[in-house]
């Protein structure tokens, strides 16, 4: 988990300790699930932008971030920062495809 650094099963949708949602693979259930543990998202998001006001974050970093901030229902700074991880990585068009309908919206 690249929130509270546990082990989980390689496809897991939700981390079995913080019990934060790991993939953008269904908005639908990113957007509605308000089970992760607040204060271990808050910290790791916390984390990622002191790391961004540094150096530049990487692609995978980028989605960690934006990810960590719809878990705390940040839907704005979660979407910038998955478009900026889309900018990065302009041939994965299963992320641009889920930055496209985070921004339309559900």
């Amino acid at each position: 988990c690249p929130f509270c650094e546990q082990e989980n099963e390689s496809r897991a949708f939700v981390c079995r300790v913080c019990n934060t949602m790991l993939t953008l693979s269904d908005l639908e259930m990113l957007l509605a699930h308000t089970e992760a543990n607040r204060g271990i998202v808050q910290a790791a998001v916390e984390e990622l932008e002191a790391e961004q006001n540094g150096r530049e974050l990487e692609c995978e970093e980028l989605v960690n971030l934006g990810i960590g901030h719809i878990n705390l229902k940040n839907l704005r700074s979660g979407l910038t920062a998955l478009q900026k991880a889309a900018r990065l990585n302009p041939n994965n068009v299963v992320l641009e495809s889920q930055v496209n309908a985070l921004a339309v919206g559900p």
